[in-house]
């Protein structure tokens, strides 16, 4: 996703990790799946479909791991698994200090 600079130049949005909380369950397999994903803020969204799973960078945030695409309603979101800890990529707050 782009956002428009000064003089209607076109930049990139700037990314950050934003950790969340995550209740998942494993399969006799061991595949996890995540089912509920709770903001820092306390909202949580219970996942409606795990759309894809695979290994893959968090190219706008930075880090690797096993990325979930997961559908919350009509938005489909990556949520990342990196070690023991879980992360979406979420707009990097640029508002001045």
């Amino acid at each position: 996703m782009q956002a428009y600079g000064h003089e209607g130049t076109r930049t990139e949005e700037l990314r950050t990790r934003r950790y969340v909380q995550v209740l998942a369950t494993f399969d006799v397999d061991g595949r996890v799946m995540p089912r509920v994903v709770t903001w820092p803020d306390g909202r949580a969204f219970m996942v409606d479909e795990v759309v894809d799973v695979r290994q893959q960078a968090a190219s706008k945030a930075g880090g690797t791991g096993t990325c979930y695409a997961v559908r919350f309603g009509s938005t489909v979101t990556k949520l990342y698994k990196e070690d023991s800890r879980w992360f979406v990529e979420a707009l990097q707050d640029t508002a001045p200090a």
